[in-house]
Parts: structure tokens; C-alpha cells; sequence
């Protein structure tokens, strides 16, 4: 008797967690285009970032959020970001770039606010939050110097056009990083939201720069360095599915 009481009870408390569940929780999924910022300072005018392209590898992110009321509500996840390290020279003569890449990895957590704006299907959205984060896992507490840096330059009719030597640093740590976020949700069915947003996320720690020493011609030899802490802009489209979803 006391067993079957103890299993009726069990199952009268999962039918309790599922309902609340079914009214709260919710997953999201979504795809990260990420240009990222640097700190860029040049003796001269010709030393910019790498991100010529903008268009790459995207990053992802998986979130559980958890509504707090039909305005508010909580997010903790997982993300990867893609990140480049490196310089671009511009001049008279073209331009020409190098770049390495790599990822970071993020725990994202924030609190999101949705507001209604047209019936029941859009929605706008603003979130705030910051990203635990790390650079290379397995590389945490080192830093890597580049030994006698890289080169390079351009021979134009017999004359050397331009010439760089750069030197690369890389520091693996954990970081804290600031998100501030704004978009618009599609409620497409009550299984699934459609959503896309605008991020951009503050960092504060020196992670990757790039030292150079460059000279055009005839002019004087110049120094600039690219600096990178982490900060990015951040196009995001995703999915977002309640649990309450009915057919």
C-alpha cells in the first residue's frame, strides 16, 4: 500500500514538472554571422583589420530559456564563435591582407524581454547579458609570441613598392565579455518562433594582437599593431521551440 501510494505521488509530481515545463521552458537554435572589432592603432594611415570579407564560417548557439512572465525570461546556452587574428595594408598600389582564424567558446547568459507588436505573430525582442568565455581550452594560462615575426612586400617596375614584418601574440585565458541584443520574433506555429536579431558584445581583455612594421618607398619605417579583446557585431537568425507547443 505504502508502495503504491509512494508511485501514485511520484507520478502526480512528474505530471506537475511536465505541465510547469510545458508553460515555461523553451530551447533555441541558432546561426551566428559574426564581424568582428579590433582596436587599430597606426603611426601612419594604411594598417586596418582582417575582416575584408565579411561573410564566414558562422558560429552557433544553443539556448534554454525559462519564462519568468509573458515579458521576461532567463537564457543560459553554449556558443562557438569564429575569430580572425591578423592585419590589412592598404596604399595607392591596392590592398593586401593576412589573416589566421580560430574559435572561442561561450556560455551565454542573459536575461530576454519580448514585447507584442502585431497580433500574435511579431513580436520584438531585447535582451542583456555577458558571455563566460574561453579562448583555447586546452591552452589556458599560455601565451604564444611569435619568433622573428613574418614579412613580406611588393616589387612593382624593379622597385620595392612596400615591405611589413609583423609579429603575432596570442594569450589563452578565460574572459568575461558584455551582450547587449534587439530583434524581432516570427511566431510561425505554436511549435516553433522564428527570429532574428542584432548583437553586440563588449570585450575587455587583450586575447590576439598583431604588431607590425611597415615602409612604402621612399617613406620614413612606421609601426601599428591590431588589437583584438574579443568584441564582435553579430547577425543571428534562429529557432526558438516552447515546450507548451500544441499540434
Amino acid at each position: 500500500m505504502k508502495k503504491s501510494i509512494f508511485i501514485l505521488s511520484l507520478l502526480i509530481s512528474f505530471y506537475a514538472l511536465k505541465t510547469n515545463a510545458q508553460s515555461k521552458f523553451y530551447l533555441s537554435t541558432e546561426g551566428n554571422f559574426i564581424y568582428d572589432l579590433y582596436q587599430v592603432s597606426d603611426e601612419g594611415d594604411a594598417i586596418g583589420p582582417p575582416n575584408i570579407r565579411t561573410l564566414d564560417i558562422p558560429g552557433t548557439t544553443i539556448l534554454a530559456g525559462y519564462e519568468l512572465n509573458s515579458t521576461f525570461s532567463v537564457e543560459v546556452g553554449i556558443a562557438t564563435r569564429p575569430v580572425k587574428s591578423g592585419f590589412s595594408l592598404q596604399k595607392e598600389a591596392g590592398r593586401m591582407q593576412t589573416e589566421s582564424a580560430g574559435s572561442y567558446y561561450h556560455i551565454p547568459v542573459r536575461t530576454r524581454a519580448i514585447i507584442p507588436l502585431v497580433g500574435d505573430w511579431l513580436f520584438a525582442t531585447a535582451s542583456l547579458g555577458m558571455h563566460l568565455s574561453v579562448t583555447e581550452p586546452t591552452r589556458v594560462g599560455t601565451t604564444f609570441t611569435s619568433e622573428g615575426g613574418g614579412g613580406g612586400g611588393r616589387i612593382v617596375g624593379g622597385n620595392e613598392n612596400y615591405s611589413y614584418t609583423t609579429q603575432y601574440t596570442s594569450i589563452d585565458k578565460y574572459f568575461i565579455t558584455a551582450a547587449a541584443e534587439t530583434g524581432f520574433d516570427f511566431q510561425i506555429s505554436p511549435k516553433f518562433n522564428i527570429y532574428s536579431t542584432f548583437t553586440y558584445n563588449r570585450g575587455f581583455t587583450d586575447l590576439r594582437q598583431t604588431d607590425i612594421q611597415y615602409q612604402f618607398q621612399n617613406e620614413p619605417q612606421r609601426e601599428a599593431s591590431v588589437l583584438h579583446q574579443g568584441s564582435y557585431l553579430s547577425v543571428n537568425i534562429g529557432l526558438r521551440f516552447p515546450f507548451n507547443g500544441k499540434d
